[in-house]
């Protein structure tokens, strides 16, 4: 680590960030392994019902225009309404799962990196081995793959978080998109 030129010269022990980097004790890894372990849950909740969303909202979508193909789409006061709500409610069912995919690209990418720096085999489907790595380990490097994992549950926590708002748009403009389906019928 650089120093500055007061460190150089005795004028001060040390800067705080030094220090933090400097004592770390294994409190703060397991602080930092359960915040991992939350986020991931969490995450994991929210792909799970922004899935579920997207896959009812798709296939009722499909059934709606398998029921309504007779209606024409355009004629109409509602036409031009109709297709509009159906243009947003397909960029929002694909810009939300383009973020579910990205999600999960990067977390599989941050253990892939994990799982490659401790020797443990490449293939997820692998059983993990839970003894430490053959060769010795850098300490710094090790917290440096802990602070990369972080950063990776933290971004995919990001991401899935938006996918989610996407899919509760793509509901929302879903259901105005039935109703004006319905309202075309009964005209």
């Amino acid at each position: 680590m650089l120093q500055s030129a007061n460190d150089r010269a005795g004028g001060f022990e040390g800067t705080a960030t030094a220090d933090r980097e400097t004592t770390r004790t294994p409190d703060d890894a397991i602080s930092t392994i359960g915040e991992v372990a939350a986020l991931i849950r969490d995450a994991g909740q929210d792909m799970l019902i922004t899935a579920s969303a997207l896959g009812l909202v798709l296939a009722g979508a499909v059934l709606q225009l398998a029921i309504i193909r007779e209606l024409p789409f355009i004629d109409g006061a509602l036409g031009p309404v109709r297709m509009g709500l159906l243009a947003v409610v397909v960029v929002a069912l694909l810009r939300s799962a383009s973020l579910l995919k990205l999600a999960r690209r990067r977390m599989t990418d941050a253990i892939g990196e994990l799982r490659r720096y401790t020797g443990a085999p490449v293939n997820p489907a692998a059983p993990w081995t839970p003894f430490p790595p053959r060769f010795g380990v850098d300490p710094d490097a090790a917290w440096g793959q802990l602070r990369a994992l972080v950063a990776a549950v933290q971004y995919r926590h990001f991401l899935v978080d938006r996918a989610l708002g996407w899919a509760v748009t793509c509901v929302a403009v879903f259901l105005l998109w039935s109703v004006a389906n319905l309202l075309a019928a009964l005209m």
